[in-house]
């Protein structure tokens, strides 16, 4: 089974976000639903300095996105790690925020003694030129905003599939997320086009307002994540 994450995620999940209509409501005068532990916990975990993650937060305080939440963004780099049974891909944008999407990594399925029905997690079946892997999730988020879902897929010498997306899930820190869509866009690939399955949603809080996107993508090669 060959995984794969592509870096650009442009265009990408434009993680979209806005706050909510009217001012958030805050238990006291000092707290900003910007600058939460869960935040700062995010951006700590992905190596974000604490001068950065004080910018970023007041960048957002003050009605501007951070970059990693800004649709078509491009990052100027990416890193790809195995962390937690997944493959992380990290893209660090110009004004220093993170994003990370990530794709589970399907182990090897019983082959005796177990049943189809009493295999769970994110398992591979391969042979010869082909690899069906099953109930993998897939997942992307940037500090205020994540999306994710499960789904199998296939690959073959001669191209990819997508089945049964499911579980999907979009949520945010703060505003609200609506139009919340989970679409098998094309089940198998062609020549030129991976096969396409996309979480949408459309986030909004006040003034602001972004789309989500999270996409799995499959080809002969392997499968691997978007932002768009």
């Amino acid at each position: 089974m060959i995984t794969k994450t592509k870096s650009r995620i442009c265009a990408a999940l434009g993680v979209a976000f806005v706050m909510a209509v009217g001012a958030p409501q805050l238990a006291n005068a000092t707290e900003s639903p910007y600058d939460t532990p869960e935040v700062r916990a995010f951006f700590t975990e992905y190596g974000v300095d604490s001068d950065t993650q004080d910018a970023l937060v007041a960048s957002m305080e003050a009605g501007d996105l951070i970059d990693a939440l800004k649709s078509g963004q491009e990052p100027v780099s990416s890193q790809t790690q195995i962390k937690d049974g997944f493959e992380e891909t990290v893209l660090t944008y110009a004004d220093g925020s993170v994003g990370v999407t990530a794709m589970e990594i399907p182990q090897p399925a019983p082959t005796t003694g177990v049943s189809a029905r009493a295999i769970s997690g994110c398992t591979v079946h391969s042979g010869a030129g082909w690899a069906s892997s099953t109930n993998c999730k897939v997942s992307h988020t940037a500090a205020y905003a994540s999306l994710s879902f499960y789904a199998n897929y296939q690959q073959t010498a001669s191209g990819g599939s997508i089945s049964n997306i499911r579980d999907s899930s979009i949520s945010a820190t703060f505003g609200s997320v609506s139009d919340k869509s989970l679409k098998l866009i094309r089940a198998n690939s062609t020549s030129s086009q991976p096969a396409v399955a996309t979480l949408h949603g459309y986030w909004s809080s006040g003034t602001l307002a972004e789309d989500l996107y999270l996409s799995l993508r499959v080809n002969a090669s392997g499968g691997w994540t978007t932002t768009y």
